[in-house]
């Protein structure tokens, strides 16, 4: 309802309607923080340069590593109520 009342039918919505569809805007969103939609990726890996300890956890220098974004999108510290 609310891209048709931007939009209408004459024409495709463009980032210039963003503004005035706050739902829309909320709904993309919310969908991107939820859904895992960030494939593996080896150019997103870093490399431990020494040794170290995560999370109570040794790691040996040289180790491939890499963050959990699907868990930081639904951490309670970064979004209250996820």
């Amino acid at each position: 309802v609310e891209i048709l009342s931007q939009v209408g039918r004459d024409r495709i919505a463009s980032m210039a309607d963003k503004a005035n569809m706050p739902y829309t805007s909320a709904v993309l969103h919310e969908t991107q923080r939820c859904a895992n939609l960030i494939a593996p990726n080896p150019f997103l890996f870093h490399k431990t340069t020494v040794d170290t300890e995560i999370a109570g956890h040794k790691v040996p220098a040289g180790t491939l590593v890499n963050g959990d974004v699907h868990q930081v999108m639904k951490s309670d510290p970064i979004f209250v109520d996820p």
